[in-house]
């Protein structure tokens, strides 16, 4: 008997597994959010199971959720970002000394320029934070009858000719501290023309290029959409343009790091390519006619490294066509290998005995413009 009706039952449950749910009730269970086969809780999501009819695969419905279960997530994030972005804020000066430095350009020029007599600001990178003693700078000028000079400098590390066109213009002249006179440190390719790097494009945008130059930077000197977003994106938030110096951070808490960091980068740095054809100085002209243009007399100075380093006859033309003065200071008189602190800095031996050459030097290049105001 048994046997009988399970073979009578079969062709009707057979029927029924092919027939699948009728859609009505499948879409009244959805609908009024009623509860599943097993049973269900009042207020909760409500799941129905079909079959899709073409696959007689199972298809899940989910029903009722809130509308902030599709946000959750997102706004997780975003509410993660911000909490980073005013972290960063709030302690961007800690990160680096060069960063405090920068922040502090506007009192410089300004304090600089609202001094009593003429005024000579020092515009560079590290050759000159290490190079130049200010102290001995304006002594020597004195000591050299070219009067009595106010001295200061600005040396944001790792810059260029680009970063020094735009910070001269957001610093001096849109402040109108333009001092009488510039002196410009410069070492190997400072003043060519050279791909703009992704730290250069984030000091751009965050540090250097006011709202007026934004522009011209975007659009004349960036080639590339990723550069333009490097330097909008580092403009508008401090925790990208500082992400690099926050990583350092973290990475100097390893043992070993900072002393081994330089060694692993220098191994895994690529040579770089021998340039196609001879260096351009199209950022060197706008420079100079920029420093000029402000009334600023301009010195280009070129610093000594330890392997030394040829002038290109190029610039010195470029230079002196836009109406610069370039200085050669490369060799310097009792200046040996042992008074560099690495390839490129001075130690402090090397930065007096340097900065007293130099304010000898200067002295000639700078009476005129004291003479004259």
């Amino acid at each position: 008997m048994s046997s009988s009706t399970s073979s009578s039952d079969a062709p009707g449950r057979l029927a029924h597994d092919r027939a699948g749910v009728p859609s009505g009730a499948a879409e009244a269970r959805v609908r009024d959010g009623g509860a599943s086969d097993g049973g269900g809780t009042a207020g909760a999501p409500t799941w129905s199971r079909t079959r899709d009819r073409a696959e007689g695969a199972p298809v899940t419905v989910a029903a009722g959720r809130p509308w902030w279960h599709h946000v959750r997530v997102p706004a997780f994030v975003l509410a993660a970002l911000l909490l980073v972005e005013v972290g960063v804020r709030a302690v961007e000066e800690r990160l680096s000394i060069d960063v405090r430095h920068i922040n502090r350009m506007d009192e410089i020029v300004t304090a600089l320029v609202a001094a009593p007599g003429p005024s000579v600001l020092f515009v560079g990178n590290s050759l000159t934070r290490e190079g130049v003693d200010l102290e001995l700078m304006r002594a020597g000028l004195a000591a050299n009858r070219a009067g009595e000079w106010n001295v200061a400098a600005v040396y944001p590390d790792d810059t260029a000719v680009l970063d020094w066109l735009y910070l001269y213009d957001r610093y001096v002249v849109e402040n109108d501290a333009v001092p009488d006179a510039v002196v410009v440190g410069f070492g190997i390719w400072h003043l060519e023309d050279r791909p703009i790097s992704r730290a250069q494009a984030y000091r751009l945008g965050r540090h250097f290029a006011s709202d007026r130059m934004l522009g011209q930077l975007l659009g004349t000197d960036l080639t590339t959409l990723t550069d333009r977003m490097n330097v909008l994106l580092a403009r508008y938030s401090a925790a990208f343009a500082n992400r690099e110096r926050v990583s350092r951070r973290v990475l100097a808490l390893l043992p070993g790091y900072e002393e081994s960091a330089p060694r692993v980068n220098d191994l895994l740095r690529e040579p770089e390519e021998a340039q196609a054809s001879a260096p351009t100085y199209g950022r060197l002209e706008r420079f100079v006619r920029e420093v000029v243009g402000s009334g600023a007399e301009l010195v280009l100075a070129a610093m000594p490294t330890r392997a030394g380093y040829d002038l290109d006859p190029e610039l010195v033309r470029v230079a002196e066509a836009a109406g610069a003065r370039v200085l050669d200071l490369r060799d310097v008189p009792g200046l040996t290998a042992a008074m560099f602190a690495d390839p490129l800095h001075l130690d402090d031996g090397g930065a007096e005995l340097f900065s007293r050459h130099a304010a000898q030097e200067l002295a000639p290049l700078l009476s005129p413009a004291a003479a004259v105001r």
